[in-house]
This record gives structure tokens, sequence and C-alpha cells, in this order.
């Protein structure tokens, strides 16, 4: 597996419950042409867990990464040049395209940023979905996923797995950063709570930050584990200060 962008050099991947949930529906979705959502804010590990089950089978994965709203024929667009084919006509010839190009072909589309999507684009990816001479799966990972499906409510019924993403829990999180990240092995587990309590609050991405922050300074001294005057230099710095 390639190693995610987002850990900091030196971490490890730690399989939270999460992640064993992904991995295991994303495993039945592909073989049973399922429907899989990862919900979630921002910096709770749906990207990261998504992208450890498809980097398992890059020959089987349509992935298409949304950076901007995605409409109907824009998103089929994306699919189709993520799938090598041409990106010309009209609607009705871009998801006859489509359904041509996926015909026998039993692939993951993973679509990040999956909220980008607009109604007319889900509706798109529904009407191929449910074309029985189709058997692709569909795995959507984004933010707030309840104002999308209220806008196409038939999307709900068809969704095979949902995981409601929850971050690093309380009761796990002094295991979990330990394994995490070697600087934090050795640390008590009252700073590790203070660091999370005070900043990272659960959320990878803000504990990746932390970490970055914590090792440069810790370099600087010529220390392996951090003390409380780098801890709170650390906490100091990454503080949002008022206008």
């Amino acid at each position: 597996m390639q190693r995610p962008a987002s850990l900091p050099e030196g971490a490890s991947l730690v399989p939270t419950t999460d992640f064993q949930k992904t991995q295991m529906l994303c495993a039945e979705a592909l073989e049973e042409h399922g429907w899989v959502v990862l919900d979630g804010p921002g910096g709770l590990g749906k990207t990261t867990a998504a992208r450890a089950f498809c980097d398992k089978f890059p020959e089987r994965v349509v992935r298409i990464h949304l950076a901007a709203k995605a409409r109907g024929n824009s998103f089929l667009r994306r699919l189709l040049e993520e799938l090598g084919e041409p990106t010309t006509g009209d609607e009705e010839a871009l998801l006859m395209a489509a359904a041509k190009v996926l015909l026998d072909r039993p692939v993951l589309i993973y679509v990040e940023e999956a909220d980008q999507m607009n109604a007319s684009a889900l509706r798109h990816l529904r009407f191929l979905y449910d074309n029985d001479d189709l058997t692709f799966a569909v795995l959507l990972v984004g933010v707030n996923f309840r104002r999308l499906f209220d806008l196409v409510p038939e999307i709900d019924s068809r969704v095979t797995g949902r995981i409601p993403f929850r971050g690093i829990q309380a009761k796990d999180l002094v295991r979990t950063m330990r394994q995490y990240h070697p600087i934090l092995a050795k640390l008590p587990a009252e700073q590790i709570k203070a660091i999370n309590r005070e900043h990272c609050r659960g959320n990878w991405r803000k504990w990746a930050i932390m970490i970055r922050r914590l090792a440069r300074y810790c370099a600087r001294k010529g220390v392996e584990t951090p003390n409380d005057s780098i801890i709170a230099a650390a906490l100091a710095s990454l503080r949002v200060v008022p206008a």
C-alpha cells in the first residue's frame, strides 16, 4: 500500500474501527455490486481508509477527485476521462458511452469530495448503477451527504453500507496515538490527553500537524520525546490568534 501523504514521517497507519469497517464494506461492495458512503467532517480518516482499500486493487478502481462542483454532464465527462474514453457529446451520448465502457467491468467507482456532486450528477450515477447489465460498485467519500440525499432521496435505499466517521475515540486515544507515532510512544497519557483536549480533538489531520511541529522542536532541542516546554510551544504556535 502507498504511504498516505497525510501521514507524518515515521507514522504508522493505525487500523481503527472505522478503518476496519471501511475495508470490510468496500470488499463486500466490490464483490456484490454495492454502494458505500463514508461521511463526516474533514480530518477524521475517511480518505485514508478509502485509499488504503483502493490501493489493493488498482486495476479495478476508477478514482474521481472532485475539486469543484460537478454537475451532471461534467461528472460524466470526468468518469469517461478516468476510463480512458472520449468525453464529447450531449447528456444521452455521455450516458450511453459510460454504460458501454462499464459493461462487463466490475470496477469500483470511487469519488473523493463526493459532496461536490449536484443532484443531476448523482442521478446520472444512479441511472448507470441501476442498469442490470452493469455490475460496478460505488464508494462515495465526503462531508454532509444528508443534504445531498435530501435532494435525491432515492439514493438512500441503494446504499449498502454507510460509515459516519467519528475520529479518534477518547477511550482509544492514548493507545492509538502511541501506535501512530514514535514521538508519542513514551509520552505520559495525561500529556497526550491534554494535547487532544487543547488542540487536536480526535482529528487525525490536526494530530499530524501537531506531530510534525513536535518533531521539529524536539530536533532543535536534541531530544526524542517532547517535554512540557516543547508541548507548550507547539500548542502556542498552532493557536488561532484573534484578529
